[in-house]
């Protein structure tokens, strides 16, 4: 972790470099005061940095890393135009959470764990976005929403009997013998018999 903090800090400094030339220019606003808007972004970089490189690999460390690249990303945008922005960008905070599962989901581990909080986070936020960028009617966002999710439910395949363990129940012959002195009884019995496939 040692190492890829040394790398995301001196990019970042090259970047934020980078930027002070080009706002000297009047290419773009920057202030270069504002660099602790790019500490959130390396932290995210670090965290996803920390993942693809570590010995083990841990999908809390996407999850982190993918919120502070999206609140990075909010932060950087907003000092390099407008803090007006943050009245129109505010849903990305709760979006931020929703990609860093989205991002466990995809790359780490494809469980529920990590789908179900991810769509019900991207879908909140994403109507909240459709909302402040284009001031659409947010009922017809929800509508449009709830008709997709409720297609998706009912043609998604099952797939829970693939994870569980069937059990099959099977009638098959069971002789037994029964010995009463020196005289052997034996008799077919059918019994349920459990069987795992």
């Amino acid at each position: 972790m040692k190492g890829q903090f040394k790398i995301v800090f001196g990019l970042m400094l090259v970047l934020v470099g980078v930027l002070g030339i080009l706002s000297s220019l009047d290419v773009i606003y920057f202030n270069i005061w504002s660099f602790w808007a790019y500490i959130y972004f390396g932290i995210g970089l670090v965290f996803e940095l920390g993942y693809f490189t570590g010995k083990r690999k841990n999908g809390g460390l996407l999850i982190v890393g993918g919120i502070f690249l999206v609140i990075g990303a909010i932060f950087i945008a907003c000092t390099l135009y407008s803090w007006g922005l943050m009245y129109d960008l505010w849903p990305l905070f709760i979006i931020a959470p929703g990609f860093g599962f989205l991002q466990a989901y995809v790359i780490h581990k494809r469980s529920l764990g990590f789908l179900i909080p991810a769509g019900i986070l991207l879908f909140i936020g994403i109507a909240f976005l459709n909302y402040t960028l284009f001031r659409y009617n947010e009922n017809i966002v929800l509508s449009v929403g709830l008709i997709v999710f409720g297609i998706l439910i009912l043609f998604k395949p099952n797939n829970r009997l693939k994870d569980k363990k069937q059990v099959e129940i099977n009638k098959e012959p069971v002789v037994a013998s029964t010995v009463v002195g020196e005289t052997v009884y034996s008799e077919v019995v059918v019994d349920e018999v459990e069987e795992e496939l």
